[in-house]
């Protein structure tokens, strides 16, 4: 499970740093004050078969939190919403095209800090971790 957790965080990592132009960190826990944020977690671990020794089958949660600020390149202010879509959209292009997890939810959230746009992304994976498929 660590093991699955870890490849697709590395891909993500990658995929969207490549494909960004607004320089976001991709990390597994947030850090203050770095802008634009992309977090990626375990978020949650399901049963949802247990046959004994023959088959253990877990719904894995994943949770991707973007967070951006209104960020100048090149003497131009990239508003905040425009940051979170692109990262939006490559984070569904990898997670949910090319790993083909299932999305549960993905909706603006409000912000303590009205500076910081904020989307929340949930994804799902059902795991059999006696076999160790993936489906």
């Amino acid at each position: 499970m660590d093991d699955y957790f870890e490849k697709l965080f590395q891909g993500l990592k990658e995929y969207v740093k490549k494909r960004s132009v607004y320089s976001p960190i991709v990390t597994k826990k947030a850090k203050e004050s770095v802008f634009p944020l992309v977090v990626f977690s375990i978020s949650n671990r399901v049963p949802v078969a247990n046959l004994g020794f023959y088959e253990q089958i877990e719904l894995l949660s994943f949770s991707v939190e973007i967070s951006t600020i209104d960020k100048e390149i090149d003497g131009e202010l990239i508003d905040s919403m425009v940051i979170a879509n692109e990262l939006r959209k490559l984070v569904n292009e990898y997670l949910g095209i090319m790993c083909r997890l299932k999305k549960t939810y993905d909706s603006p959230t409000p912000n303590v800090d009205t500076n910081v746009y904020r989307i929340v992304m949930r994804f799902t994976k059902n795991i059999n971790t006696t076999k160790n498929i993936i489906y």
